[in-house]
């Protein structure tokens, strides 16, 4: 049985849609987390 990924059927605009909301959650949790630690600046750079 051969395995396959969940997004294997999807077109490529949907898998590009699915990727920017991926960028869009991963950024959002990077700014959420300097808040949560009082950063002045990101990632203490």
């Amino acid at each position: 049985m051969r395995s396959r990924l969940w997004w294997y059927d999807f077109d490529p605009v949907m898998r590009s849609r699915l990727g920017w909301c991926i960028e869009w959650l991963q950024a959002n949790f990077l700014v959420l987390d300097d808040i949560m630690d009082e950063s002045h600046t990101h990632r203490g750079i």
